[in-house]
């Protein structure tokens, strides 16, 4: 018995020791030895796959915190590794269920992220840390050569987020997910805005694409986020310079950079590519539609207040709105995103549907709920009996 217990004692060092500060900001700490790196440089893909698979699934459902930090670490040295490989570009990676892999039509990128859940001791979530890599290609001499980006999350979620332009240093971590209805990823949208002239000292016209991503953010036991980000590559001549944001989202006057929508943890929100149809000609356009949200607070309190906005709950109104996008010029920018309220969404699945047969199941329905909800006849109250009026009265 006191040998289980010091085996158990030594193993709980060695572990914190390998382990070290949970959550620190270097993940860097744990290195890769020379036989590992080239391992990694030479063998098969399938083999490398299956490996970093158990350890994504450590990484999510460990019961051990200081693991989990631990094996994330060795994690995403051995994923931008196996990246840095020529065959790895047009390989999906598949295998890695815990991780998410998108990429734009263009296929200039690949985005790799995935969550650390941080749990108590009744295995409760207490927080959500995200990761993430950038995997692009570098044309060089003729030659091309694939680099590895790391995002490190390390924004605090304050109301000005969204109006940051933000970089793989100060990222804003998300679960980025596939959009619904798109063949890609990554959405892609082709735009164009004014830049000073460095030698004529005039206004011209440049132009960008904007690679639109949807993400996921947990946050908290209380609090949700779903986020509308736009990455661009702003230097041609820096292929590895990347920004997180642009204002190209109109949802008053003031544009923002991106789109953060918070909602409580016990309610679900819709964000997602889909079909809009105009009241008017019945005409349907693509946009990005999502539940209108509204809050709990009271009448009687100081919306103004940062402690009110902070405690506030956010759930779906019942509606939905969406973000078009308008490719006219604005501000010295054009093509941009614009706000529209309590739109028509379209449901493609309908057109499917026989009118009589929709309206005959509908009817089936109502019947089998008024059998389920069936109780016996109440029986008939008893007759009063009629009290004759005694003589004198």
């Amino acid at each position: 018995m006191r040998k289980l217990f010091f085996r158990t004692l030594l193993y709980s060092v060695l572990l914190l020791a390998a382990c070290g500060a949970a959550h620190a900001q270097d993940e860097n700490r744990v290195a890769l030895y020379p036989d590992e790196q080239e391992r990694l440089r030479t063998a098969p893909l399938p083999e490398i796959e299956a490996e970093l698979a158990a350890m994504g699934q450590d990484i999510l459902n460990h019961p051990v915190g200081p693991y989990k930090d631990y094996v994330n670490g060795r994690f995403i040295l051995m994923l931008s590794e196996v990246l840095k490989r020529a065959d790895s570009y047009a390989y999906p990676f598949a295998g890695i269920k815990t991780v998410s892999r998108i990429y734009p039509e263009d296929e200039c990128f690949r985005l790799f992220t995935w969550v650390l859940v941080d749990q108590d001791s009744l295995q409760q979530v207490q927080n959500y840390y995200h990761f993430g890599l950038v995997q692009r290609p570098i044309q060089q001499a003729g030659a091309v050569t694939y680099a590895v980006v790391v995002l490190n999350d390390r924004v605090d979620r304050t109301p000005t987020i969204e109006n940051e332009i933000l970089n793989p240093t100060k990222w804003l971590g998300a679960l980025y997910y596939h959009p619904k209805n798109s063949d890609y990823g990554v959405l892609t949208y082709q735009g164009k805005y004014a830049q000073k002239d460095g030698m004529s000292g005039k206004m011209r016209q440049k132009k960008v694409r904007y690679y639109v991503v949807l993400g996921y953010n947990g946050h908290n036991r209380q609090n949700n986020y779903k986020i509308i980000d736009c990455i661009t590559f702003p230097d041609a001549e820096d292929p590895l310079k990347i920004e997180f944001g642009a204002p190209i989202f109109y949802f008053s006057e003031v544009p923002k950079s991106r789109c953060v929508f918070k909602y409580s943890d016990n309610t679900h929100f819709s964000l997602n590519l889909g079909q809009v149809r105009d009241p008017r000609s019945k005409r349907l356009s693509e946009m990005l539609i999502f539940d209108h949200l509204q809050s709990n607070y009271l009448a009687s309190e100081d919306t103004n207040s940062l402690a009110v906005q902070q405690e506030r709950r956010y759930g779906p109104a019942g509606d939905y709105d969406a973000l078009a996008w308008i490719k006219r010029v604005h501000n010295n920018r054009k093509g941009f995103f614009y706000l529209l309220k309590e739109v028509d969404v379209y449901h493609p699945q309908m057109e499917q549907l026989d009118p009589d047969e929709t309206r005959k199941q509908a009817e089936r329905d109502r019947q089998q709920l008024i059998e389920q909800r069936a109780l016996p006849a109440p029986k008939p109250a008893p007759k009063k009996k009629k009290i004759k009026d005694k003589p004198g009265r």
